[in-house]
């Protein structure tokens, strides 16, 4: 959340010491919760009411949660990371035969390696 925080908020601006972090891309938003449930949902009940049209849904409780191309997991207050692919998930990008100019075959298998390297995983998981 930034610094400015719209009027009807300020007056539970007192919510926002509970958020450990908030993490956001495009339309993806991972915040993690420490307070009793019911401050959860009040918090989430206030940031619906900011716009009509943003909407956020609410998935509570879980220790293990995917996010982008991630599985998240928390066990002896630790985050664990894998990489999350879909059950449909193939693996090919770009066809080595294909008519594709050759620096897209190289910028999908380069994005695949910093993917690889750039998320923090066990050994196992990275072997894997």
């Amino acid at each position: 959340m930034n610094s400015r925080t719209p009027s009807s908020m300020s007056s539970n601006f007192h919510l926002r010491h509970t958020l450990n972090y908030w993490f956001r891309y495009v339309d993806q938003v991972l915040p993690l919760w420490t307070d009793p449930i019911q401050l959860l949902h009040e918090f989430h009940s206030l940031i619906n009411s900011q716009h009509p049209s943003i909407k956020f849904s609410l998935e509570a409780g879980v220790s293990r949660i995917n996010f982008l191309e991630l599985t998240i997991s928390i066990s002896d207050s630790q985050h664990h990371f894998n990489i999350f692919r879909k059950p449909s998930t193939t693996d090919v990008l770009i066809h080595n035969s294909s008519f594709h100019p050759p620096s897209y075959k190289h910028a999908a298998l380069v994005s695949m390696v910093q993917r690889l390297i750039s998320v923090p995983l066990q050994p196992t998981d990275f072997k894997n």
